[in-house]
């Protein structure tokens, strides 16, 4: 979603609320949310599973739902941290980084990110 999606459902909301005299107490806009969730059912992992940290074990998952956050979504480095429990916005980067050089490295890894790129586009088709 970029900003113009954004003013645009905001608009609407502010038309819809006066149209029927609503009082709109409260809005949630859950880009984040639907890439953890894409990320978790390619991969049939639990959301719980990407907030897991695992010191010298390789979690691509919680790497790719990461790098999707940062890359796609232009999330800031803190936000991420907080939605992967990581209380260092350095460890986002390195995630980041690790997705940037397998996918230059590793063509596997490069068809599988565009797999779940995929299933996200198609998701919000």
């Amino acid at each position: 979603m970029d900003k113009a999606d954004r003013d645009t459902f905001l608009s609407l909301l502010k038309e819809t609320a006066a149209m029927f005299n609503l009082k709109v107490s409260a809005y949630c806009l859950m880009q984040t949310h639907y890439h953890i969730k894409a990320v978790c059912k390619f991969y049939d992992v639990e959301e719980g599973d990407l907030a897991a940290v695992r010191r010298g074990v390789r979690n691509e998952p919680r790497d790719v739902g990461i790098y999707l956050l940062r890359t796609v979504c232009g999330e800031p480095l803190m936000q991420i941290g907080q939605a992967f429990g990581m209380t260092q916005h350095s460890s986002v980067s390195s995630a980041v980084m690790r997705i940037n050089e397998k996918l230059q490295n590793n063509h596997r890894f490069s068809k599988r990110m565009n797999a779940v790129v995929e299933s996200i586009k198609k998701g919000q088709a």
